[in-house]
């Protein structure tokens, strides 16, 4: 009996078929032996009990026809609008693996999984040179985990790549990820405002620790925004959870800036007014409380009677200033009181007749606590 096994073995091929076979009138004939992986410089080993091995001379196996496409070079993660590097390359191979060294097809790529709906741009089509195709210039604009690629050509099946990550470029810019919506007038802009520091592409740049400044951009209604305007990013977004506009208004927009970054405006929204309870003096204004205890006065003003710190005498209604929370308001005579839960009342407006109570002999402009109570002539 002789046995042949693999001797030289350059490709790191495996020898199939039978390997041992009876020798017949001297002669051991193979006649079902194959090798699966192409290479130059083969031989085989020829061994039988105690006779003497024999070395075959050297021999080459060619690969077969093109039978599959594989990724010989798997994307790696990469930096938006970076190109990914190494390069990626796919092979147009046999059925055994083997690159045909011959095959010249085209070989297009495109996104298989897409978790972040990212846009590959690059030169995406490309032809097989000695059964490679390499893509030198793909890029991907979005941030996320899990990507893969998809690689076709004629008659072929198709090949996906590993998966692969994006991470975000440098910090760019500033976008809003929470819109303001809908306001009451001097309450929290709820759901909270939040930025993202951003890279150029709109991915949030998590590592960011700005601080970021929130101003009014459009004021249509001549409003005054309160609150903390000023918020360190963390994990790359700047949350602002009690911002509030004092006036009503369509269309007010933020803007929010910090430095060297691109700044942001936001989409419009509005600022209401939703009055629980409404009180109209005997002489010329008319105070009312919101939904939310907050106290607004408008109309005449010749002595501080709206609250809001000035004689000037809007036509729309204008915050209280100065004072705690009002669950009600009584507007008088060139006077009004604000009343508050288990706490003093707090008058502001004339004192000539004693109307605001606590001794007071001048005119206040603002809310302070009465020590004897309001007194209202109707």
């Amino acid at each position: 009996a002789v046995t042949l096994a693999i001797g030289t073995n350059p490709a790191g091929g495996t020898l199939a078929g039978t390997k041992t076979v009876n020798a017949v009138a001297g002669i051991a004939t193979f006649s079902g032996l194959w090798l699966d992986q192409a290479g130059t410089g083969y031989t085989l080993v020829a061994s039988a009990g105690t006779l003497t091995g024999a070395t075959s001379g050297g021999f080459d196996i060619a690969a077969a026809a093109p039978a599959r496409l594989a990724f010989t070079g798997q994307p790696s993660s990469a930096t938006a609008g970076v190109a990914i590097a190494p390069t990626v390359t796919v092979g147009i191979q046999a059925a055994f693996g083997n690159t045909v060294p011959g095959a010249t097809a085209a070989v297009p790529v495109a996104l298989g999984a897409n978790p972040g709906g990212g846009t590959l741009t690059g030169t995406r089509t490309v032809n097989a040179v000695s059964g490679i195709a390499s893509f030198e210039t793909l890029s991907l604009d979005q941030a996320a985990s899990g990507y893969t690629l998809a690689a076709t050509a004629a008659g072929l099946p198709a090949a996906t790549s590993a998966g692969f990550a994006v991470v975000p470029a440098a910090a760019a810019q500033l976008g809003f990820t929470v819109q303001p919506g809908t306001a009451q007038g001097a309450e929290a802009i709820t759901p909270s405002v939040r930025v993202a520091v951003q890279d150029a592409y709109g991915n949030t740049v998590t590592t960011a620790a700005d601080a970021v400044t929130v101003a009014l951009g459009a004021n249509p209604g001549g409003g005054t925004l309160s609150g903390t305007a000023t918020v360190s990013a963390v994990g790359g977004l700047a949350t602002f959870a009690d911002l509030r506009i004092d006036r009503r208004a369509a269309a007010y927009t933020l803007a929010v800036t910090a430095g060297g970054l691109a700044g942001a405006t936001s989409a419009g929204f509005d600022v209401r007014l939703t009055f629980a309870t409404v009180s109209a003096a005997l002489g010329d204004h008319t105070c009312g409380v919101t939904t939310g205890d907050v106290a607004y006065c408008w109309g005449g003003n010749g002595f501080g009677q709206l609250g809001d710190g000035t004689t000037t005498a809007p036509t729309s209604p204008v915050a209280v200033a100065g004072g705690p929370t009002f669950p009600t308001v009584s507007a008088g005579d060139l006077c009004t009181c604000g009343g508050t839960t288990g706490g003093p009342a707090h008058p502001w407006g004339r004192t000539g007749a004693g109307q605001i109570g606590g001794g007071a002999i001048t005119s206040r402009r603002h809310p302070s606590a009465a020590h004897t109570g309001c007194r209202h002539r109707r």
